[in-house]
């Protein structure tokens, strides 16, 4: 009778403790903060290692998935345009041509494209995919010094929004696994 007992006890924490995940994997999803439903989530599992690190993201929240494509659609001129950037050294015209194409340019659209425009077309697939790892990485590797700075924003909310993301499906895998040893647990 004991060992019943307290099997379905475990039961119904496992099953709490998926609930609670739940809640706070929504909560995250959204573009504020979610240090309310991290903390309804400590209260049912308070040892899980996967929060650590989330508190302060929990404060700070990050927009979503495709709000940061589609921030990153409207980034992407001024991309185009800071990475033609001519260097210090660079002949008159170079810089002339720079001038002019910071009030009218013209990018290449296709993907496969060599350049900071592939790159960038690339980047925006990704991100319109909801790979924003993928998306960092790509405007991380070909994207020329001189339009770093214009990313630096987006860039900095896109991690936040992946590291968030991460934190949540640990939880999320944790919770799962203990609802599936509870299940086990029964007589």
């Amino acid at each position: 009778m004991r060992r019943l007992e307290e099997g379905q006890s475990r039961a119904m924490d496992a099953a709490a403790e998926a609930l609670a995940a739940a809640g706070l994997s929504d909560a995250a999803a959204e573009p504020r903060p979610f240090a309310d439903a991290l903390s309804a989530f400590q209260r049912v599992l308070p040892a899980s290692a996967n929060t650590a690190g989330l508190r302060v993201l929990a404060l700070q929240g990050a927009p979503t998935r495709a709000e940061l494509a589609a921030d990153l659609a409207r980034t992407a001129a001024r991309l185009s345009v800071e990475s033609r950037a001519p260097s210090k050294d660079a002949i008159i015209l170079e810089q002339i041509a720079y001038a002019v194409s910071r009030v009218v340019s013209i990018r290449h659209l296709d993907p496969a494209g060599p350049g900071a425009d592939g790159v960038i077309v690339r980047a925006q697939r990704l991100a319109d995919q909801g790979d924003l790892a993928g998306a960092v990485a790509a405007l991380d590797t070909g994207l020329p010094a001189s339009a770093r700075p214009a990313l630096q924003a987006w860039r900095e909310l896109a991690l936040r929004r992946i590291a968030i993301d991460e934190a949540i499906a640990g939880l999320r895998a944790e919770a799962v696994a203990d609802l599936a040893q509870a299940r086990t647990l029964r007589p």
